[in-house]
């Protein structure tokens, strides 16, 4: 779709309704104007994540006018609230949510030397972390394109298992790599894969919904313990008690759910563009070559 062609106030209405397409069009808006006005701030140049995290709460908030706005206008209200922001950073000389001074690989500070995700674990990446919430939340809007291909049967809700187990193993890579530093695992969980209604599902009717399943487990991964699927068995019995809940079963949903999404992968993730291939491949290591040690 051609710029021009954008309904500003329809794209922000299904933004503020949850929709994951909505959200990838506005990130695709508001993260190059962001980086625009980064460039002009070279003090707090690390703070990208910040900044995106504080704009998008404005626009979450209701604090741009839709009414008969166009792009242009849209961007130029991006601009200020980001130059806002930054001028605040400047003047304190600090960066109050800083997500790159907590990711694993990462040194904190100015975010320099910050790790991306791959394969082998975290390998050198970008040259500073400017674009690290940026990536997490590109791997949020590419939910919705999974959705499609993983049906909801009779026996088994298989886009619940998707989304539950893709929070289980971010949060065990991020504990993997963070090496006992600091480091707010169920924030970045649930920026990455936000619930929305989807919270409400559940791998089978007599199972417990996937967020009060995430919800029980959430006092291990605060502390940073390891959480296995014998954790998540032990909870869903302790929240349904009648729920025919047992690892074997659950790892057989686990495999199904890969496969269907391996046997996909090239399609639907080959068909996006460039700039959020970088997204894909974080989301590739997380769901298809998970590492859970």
């Amino acid at each position: 779709m051609a710029e021009t062609d954008i309904d500003v106030g329809q794209l922000i209405e299904g933004f503020l309704e949850g929709d994951h397409e909505a959200l990838g069009r506005v990130l695709v808006i508001v993260i190059p104007t962001v980086d625009g006005e980064l460039k002009r701030f070279p003090r707090v140049s690390y703070a990208c994540d910040d900044v995106l995290d504080h704009v998008l709460g404005k626009l979450k908030a209701g604090r741009f006018d839709t009414e008969g706005a166009t792009l242009e206008q849209f961007k130029a209200w991006v601009r200020q609230v980001a130059e806002n922001r930054l001028l605040d950073l400047t003047r304190r000389n600090r960066c109050t949510i800083c997500l790159a001074d907590d990711v694993p690989g990462g040194t904190g500070g100015d975010g320099s030397d910050f790790d991306e995700l791959s394969e082998e674990g975290w390998s050198d990446g970008a040259d500073d972390g400017s674009h690290c919430l940026a990536t997490f939340m590109q791997v949020a809007a590419l939910h919705g394109l999974i959705q499609p291909i993983l049906p909801k049967g009779r026996q088994v809700d298989l886009y619940a298992v998707y989304l539950f187990e893709f929070r289980r193993n971010l949060y065990l890579a991020l504990r993997r790599c963070a090496g006992g530093r600091r480091h707010n695992y169920l924030h970045t969980c649930e920026v990455t894969v936000p619930w929305n209604s989807d919270g409400s599902r559940a791998f089978r009717p007599d199972w417990p919904s996937i967020e009060r399943l995430w919800n029980a487990m959430s006092p291990l991964i605060s502390e940073g313990q390891h959480v296995d699927i014998e954790h998540v068995i032990e909870r869903a019995r302790s929240l349904e008690p009648d729920c025919a809940a047992t690892p074997d079963v659950y790892y057989n949903w686990v495999r199904r759910m890969r496969r269907i999404l391996e046997l996909n992968y090239d399609e639907f993730a080959n068909a996006q563009e460039p700039d959020v291939q970088r997204a894909w491949e974080l989301w590739k290591c997380i769901i298809l070559k998970p590492k859970t040690t």
